[in-house]
Parts: C-alpha cells; sequence; structure tokens
C-alpha cells in the first residue's frame, strides 16, 4: 500500500502541514510513500508498472491529473483511494480550460476510487457532487501546536499598544487576497500598523509575489510589510506569538488549518466567509466579512480601538481553539474508519 503525493513535503502550515499528519499516521500502519514529481512522468509511469498486482494507492489530489493521463496509457490492476484536501476542479491557479480539465479528471478518479478521504465538510459535499456513488471517510487535521506554545498564548491579553501586528498565513496567490489586504491597509490611516505574510516558496505564484513587492517598494512601505517563507516549528509559532490579530481576504478555504492554528494562539479572526472556514472557526472569535475593503478597515479599527471586542473575540478564540482540541476523540474515531476501509482492500 502506498500514498502518492507531489514534492517533499515542506514546513509550513496549511494541507501541506496535513499531509504531513497523514503520512506520519500511514507510516505506523506500515503503508509506504511515493513522491511523484510533475517533471518525471515517465519514472512515475515505470514506478506504477513495477507494483504487484492488487496493490492499493491512496492518491493525494495534487497528481490527480497527472495519475489519470498515465492510467489512460495502459491498464494498472491496483486499488485506488482518493485523498483530496483540496478539489481539483476548485484550484485558484487554474484558467478555465484547464479547471474543464481538472475537473473531468477528478471526476475519473472517483469512478476509479474505492472510497475518498476528505479533509473537510465542505470538500465532501463537493466532491458529492460530481459522483453519485460517492464513499468517504472525513478525516479533519489536527491542529500542530505544541502543548508548551498553548501555555504562553493566554500571556498576551491587550492588543498592541504601539501598532496593530497583522499575521496572514497561505500561499501568495491572487486568489488568497494578499494584495487586497495591503490595498485596504492603505485606507487605515489613523493607526499604525505592520503586516506579516507567511507562505510556502514552492507553491506561491512568481508574478503575484513580483507584483506584491513592486507595489510596496512603490508605496515605501518595506518596514510594514513583511514576506517569510517556508516557517516551521518555533520560528512559526514566534509569529503567531507577536500577532495582534490575523486577516485572511481568500477567496476559497477548504478546512482552513493556518485559521485553527490562529485560534490556538488567542488571535481574533477577520476572515471572508468563504467555503469551510466556519468549521475551524466560530462566529464569536472570528468577524466573517463579504469581501468589501470597507468593513475590513472597519473591522480592524474596532479591534485596535475597542479593548473590550478585542478581548472578547480573543476569549473566544482561545475557547474555540479548545473545542477543536476536544474534537480529538472524533479524529480518532476517524483514523479507525479509515484504517478498517484500508485493510478491507488488502
Amino acid at each position: 500500500m502506498y500514498l502518492i503525493i507531489e514534492k517533499e513535503l515542506e514546513n509550513i502550515s496549511g494541507g501541506n502541514l496535513y499531509n504531513k499528519q497523514l503520512v506520519s499516521v500511514l507510516s505506523e500502519w506500515g503503508i509506504g510513500v511515493c513522491v511523484y514529481k510533475l517533471n518525471s512522468e515517465i519514472k512515475f509511469e515505470q514506478w506504477l508498472s513495477s507494483l504487484l498486482p492488487h496493490s492499493v494507492i491512496i492518491l493525494d489530489s495534487i497528481v490527480g491529473e497527472p495519475f489519470v493521463r498515465v492510467l489512460k496509457k495502459r491498464h494498472y490492476n491496483f486499488k485506488i483511494v482518493y485523498l483530496c484536501h483540496l478539489p481539483m476542479g476548485l484550484r485558484l491557479n487554474a484558467g478555465k480550460s484547464q479547471k474543464v480539465v481538472l475537473l473531468n479528471a477528478e471526476k475519473q478518479i472517483l469512478k476509479w476510487s474505492e472510497f475518498t478521504i476528505c479533509t473537510s465538510e465542505f470538500t465532501e459535499k463537493y466532491l458529492q457532487r460530481l459522483h453519485e456513488s460517492f464513499i468517504s471517510v472525513v478525516l479533519k487535521p489536527q491542529v500542530g501546536v505544541p502543548r508548551a506554545q498553548l501555555r504562553v498564548r493566554r500571556k498576551k491579553t491587550t492588543c498592541n499598544d504601539d501598532a496593530l501586528n497583522i499575521l496572514c498565513v497561505g500561499n501568495i496567490h491572487v486568489g488568497k487576497g494578499q494584495l487586497k489586504v495591503i490595498q485596504g491597509l492603505l485606507d487605515f490611516t489613523d493607526v499604525p500598523w505592520n503586516i506579516t505574510f507567511i507562505a510556502g516558496q514552492y507553491f506561491s505564484d512568481t508574478d503575484y509575489l513580483s507584483e506584491i513587492q513592486s507595489i510596496v517598494d512603490q508605496l515605501g512601505l518595506q518596514s510594514r510589510v513583511r514576506l517569510r517563507f517556508d516557517l516551521s516549528g518555533e520560528l512559526l509559532w514566534e509569529e503567531y506569538q507577536q500577532a495582534s490579530v490575523f486577516v485572511s481576504l481568500t477567496e476559497f478555504e477548504t478546512y482552513g488549518m493556518a485559521l485553527a492554528e490562529a485560534c490556538s494562539f488567542g488571535l481574533p479572526i477577520v476572515v471572508n466567509d468563504v467555503g469551510g472556514v466556519r468549521e475551524s472557526t466560530n462566529k464569536d472569535s472570528t468577524v466573517y466579512l463579504s469581501n468589501d475593503k470597507q468593513s475590513f478597515t472597519r473591522c480592524l479599527r474596532r479591534i485596535f480601538y475597542e479593548p473590550m471586542f478585542f478581548e472578547n473575540l480573543k476569549i473566544a478564540a482561545l475557547k474555540n481553539a479548545d473545542a477543536l482540541n476536544v474534537r480529538l476523540d472524533e479524529h480518532q474515531a476517524s483514523c479507525a474508519e479509515l484504517r478498517s476501509r484500508l485493510s478491507c482492500l488488502n
């Protein structure tokens, strides 16, 4: 039995961190990992040809479309389990024609698959609409914040007196809205602010990144806007600790791993109400936006100027984080169900 993923795992939160968690779980069960690189389709095809008959492959959605191309060339006698964090047809970096190709590939994989592992209820509902006999196990990620860091988080009780320190975690992409955040902050003239964007270098859009850097330079915001890549462990947690508020103007989200991490550090969350963001947040700790700049800056101003508003959001965020951790029993039950389903395939 093998798990097929794309590229070596990055040390960053979000979907990649979820893959790391799943790899750890599957490794304990004796399941191997195959790293598929997009420029090595021939080698990948050779590797598939070497598999024993009736082998089981757990296929990450990131490699779904090239996998379908390979399988259409010849018949392979193995079973497929589909692992989906972000549905292929919803990828932000795909154009209209490419999305059609990805959508058709995803439908084909769902037909071939014995069952699907979904990382959010949102993803499960989306895929159910694509395949009438859809069978799934929902296995949500666990927040990877060490307990020592969770104790530290409670020390911060007020918003920073000198500046509003804003944190935004997510790959640099137009659909993630980093430029919208900066543009919104330009109207935020009565409050000193700083913002840190944390992203995975490999999965970021280089053209969009260049556009952001160019605008930052033109406006002289170098001292206010920081871009940091591939942070993990203590370095990542340190950024959460120093932040006053977590912001995301994303156009799409599945589970929202970084949102759950932000709650663990008691950060008020300001986010567009899209996709599955409510699976890892709640209405008491989060200000849900409808993608308009005015409500974004108005919300940040309240967080800075109204201590009770800030404190109530913070307390609610910590409670939400505790509630997410309580769901460990639910996570363990899902793991047990997944292991049972996989064992039936051998």
